[in-house]
C-alpha cells in the first residue's frame, strides 16, 4: 500500500535555479539520481512527479521498451518489422 503521509522539507534554491530533492522524496516516488521528473504548477505549489516513458511514435505509455534512448511501445516495434 502506498503511504499518504504528508513529507515535507525546506530546501534553499541555489544561483542556477537548482533545489535537490531529499532521498526519501526520490524514494517514495521511485525516482534514482539521472531520471528525468514531470514538474506541475498547481496555483502556487510546485508537483514533482516520476516521469512516464512515452512512445515517440504514438504516445502511449504502455509497453515501452529503451530502443537506442528513445521510448518505443510494443505495437509500434511490431508495425516496424512489418514495414521493413
Amino acid at each position: 500500500m502506498k503511504d499518504t503521509t504528508a513529507k515535507e522539507s525546506k530546501k534553499k534554491i541555489d544561483r542556477t535555479g537548482k533545489i535537490f530533492l531529499p532521498a526519501v522524496f526520490k524514494n517514495s516516488i521511485g525516482v534514482s539520481n539521472g531520471e528525468t521528473v514531470k514538474l506541475l504548477l498547481r496555483g502556487d505549489e510546485i508537483v514533482v512527479k516520476k516521469d512516464k516513458k512515452t512512445c515517440v511514435f504514438c504516445g502511449t505509455d504502455k509497453n515501452v521498451s529503451d530502443v537506442m534512448g528513445k521510448g518505443v511501445c510494443k505495437n509500434c516495434i511490431e508495425e516496424i518489422k512489418v514495414e521493413r
